[in-house]
């Protein structure tokens, strides 16, 4: 006699156990269940997508904990394609379903694809047209795609359809600030924060760093200060001896800016190098060595758009951005004909000037 099959109903009873696990957030145990499930039954697209899922919160949360980062593109994409992988052939057999979908959207945001996760977005709104979840992420997808107009439609769409939103507020704001409207996203993080104490340290080395922008150091490093149990704590370090420097001078900043080449040279050994690279970039124009700032600069640059972004934020970097080497990375990025132009413009340096570079000294 062959072997008996596997009944639907204990396929069923064992998701069910491993659904249960993971909605509680006993991770460990809803793989094993949703291990066994597939073993049972390998084209349950359910069990597969939910499997999934569950490997995605996993990684997630090991890259948002982790020390670094995680800056190498090719890193997060091998991370997470194989899970990409099983959510898009569950999606096959169920090309309807919302929750998958969503799960696909946030594989491809970790991978920082955003084309692609702009366009399931599209996908997923189609579906489900009031869907303010679709818009928040599409509104991430537009802002690191330098599409800060669309972004902030999006958002303000999320906002319509869920009014009061924490989140899509906080965003706002820091879409608010790639818009150079500095004073405006200050002021929408410190309305979230006063309302909610837990997103004080969510948000507070960013609003560290538009404190320093605006030129108040002092509330610049108080706030950084509740952003060192963060897990990209090394900003923190960064950002505060940038705000000490400049308000105190190199010499008065001597601990902190040990402290964040401490921080950066840490993440040089992690996938987190372009930040590490970039942090003693910084290190390294405020103790005078602007060759050496440059190419490490030049360096961070070429590996993540996001330190273009940064470094036109913070005094020290944008002080060393008119070398032409640094502004032929930029422009290769944010040409004249982009539509991110119109906000950046007045924060790219024209001309290398070297008594600007030195200043600091």
């Amino acid at each position: 006699m062959g072997s008996a099959q596997p009944s639907r109903d204990c396929v069923d009873v064992i998701a069910h156990q491993g659904e249960l696990h993971r909605k509680g957030g006993r991770y460990g145990e809803a793989l094993v269940a949703f291990d066994r499930a597939l073993t049972l039954d390998p084209d349950n697209a359910w069990v597969l997508a939910r499997r999934a899922g569950t490997r995605l919160v996993l990684a997630a949360r090991e890259q948002r904990l982790s020390t670094c980062g995680a800056y190498d593109l090719g890193v997060l994409r091998t991370r997470y394609r194989p899970i990409l992988a099983d959510l898009e052939r569950a999606l096959e057999k169920l090309p309807a379903d919302t929750w998958i979908r969503c799960q696909k959207i946030d594989a491809l945001r970790c991978m920082k694809a955003l084309e692609e996760c702009r366009d399931e977005c599209d996908r997923l709104l189609d579906l489900a047209p009031g869907f303010a979840w679709a818009y928040q992420r599409r509104a991430w997808a537009h802002r690191w795609m330098f599409w800060f107009d669309e972004a902030l439609a999006d958002i303000e769409r999320a906002l319509e359809l869920r009014r009061d939103d924490a989140y899509s507020e906080a965003y706002r704001s820091i879409i608010y600030s790639m818009m150079r409207r500095t004073e405006e996203a200050l002021a929408g993080l410190f309305r979230v924060t006063a309302r909610d104490a837990r997103l004080v340290i969510t948000w507070s080395i960013e609003i560290g760093l538009f404190l320093v922008y605006s030129q108040r150091y002092g509330e610049a490093i108080s706030w950084l200060e509740r952003g060192l149990s963060r897990g990209d704590s090394y900003y923190a370090h960064y950002f505060t001896a940038v705000a000490k420097a400049l308000r105190d001078g190199v010499h008065g900043a001597r601990g902190e800016i040990e402290s964040a080449r401490a921080a950066a040279r840490a993440t040089l050994e992690t996938e987190g190098r372009a930040a590490g690279e970039y942090m003693l970039a910084g290190m390294d124009v405020l103790e005078g060595r602007r060759d050496e700032a440059v190419a490490r600069l030049e360096s961070a640059m070429n590996a993540h758009d996001s330190f273009i972004e940064i470094s036109l934020y913070d005094p020290v970097a944008r002080s060393v951005c008119g070398h032409p080497r640094l502004r032929s990375v930029i422009l290769s990025r944010i040409s004249e004909e982009h539509r991110a132009m119109k906000y950046f413009r007045g924060d790219i340096p024209t001309s290398w000037n070297e008594a600007e570079a030195g200043r600091f000294r």
